[in-house]
């Protein structure tokens, strides 16, 4: 058992950064180039958002660059920082600012930013794990 588990390990991260990288270029993307851009910054400037123009772009450039280091392997415990910052921004607006319940039936609730900030949490924790550009690099020596 401790053999097989060993064996696997180096792989353990891997699936979890890219599938947590690409639903963040995702999310990222449009906020950078898309044409849904200026009701994204009109919906911040109504919950309040101080500089709403600027918290869309930074929002995009965290999102989008960091989902694609989360898939490269490069600088992991970084990109994890800057988009535990942007869920913890995310979850406050959904919770101080639309009231948003934990679980909701209806309407999406918050729990999807509390997994987010959790698996951010992690890759600071973390790492990239030993297939990364990471550990090819010698960056970053703890973790899986």
């Amino acid at each position: 058992m401790a053999e097989s588990l060993a064996a696997t390990a180096p792989w353990a991260l891997l699936p979890l950064r890219i599938v947590v990288g690409v639903l963040f270029i995702m999310h990222g993307r449009p906020k950078l180039f898309g044409p849904q851009r200026p009701q994204m910054v009109e919906f911040l400037r109504q919950v309040g958002i101080p500089l709403p123009t600027v918290g869309v772009f930074l929002s995009g450039i965290v999102e989008f660059g960091a989902g694609i280091l989360l898939i490269l392997g490069l600088l992991v415990p970084i990109a994890g920082f800057l988009l535990l910052i942007n869920m913890l921004v995310a979850t406050y607006v959904s919770v101080a600012k639309l009231n948003k319940p934990l679980l909701a039936i209806e309407k999406p609730g918050y729990e999807y930013d509390l997994v987010l900030i959790a698996v951010a949490l992690a890759f600071v924790l973390f790492g990239a794990g030993r297939l990364s550009l990471d550990a090819l690099l010698g960056l970053w020596r703890w973790g899986a």
